[in-house]
């Protein structure tokens, strides 16, 4: 099993509605293309 760091990604304005008003979202993560694939699968409504 490879480590995984917990990651707190800050959404800007813009995004927050897409995330029910939440200002950051934790995912755990360790490079980037993981990183925006847990916030995608947390927030469904990014990939569109």
């Amino acid at each position: 099993m490879s480590y995984r760091p917990l990651v707190t990604v800050h959404l800007w304005s813009g995004l927050r509605g897409l995330a029910d008003g939440r200002e950051t979202v934790e995912v755990r993560a360790a490079p980037v293309g993981q990183m925006l694939d847990a916030l995608v699968a947390e927030i469904p409504a990014l990939a569109e």
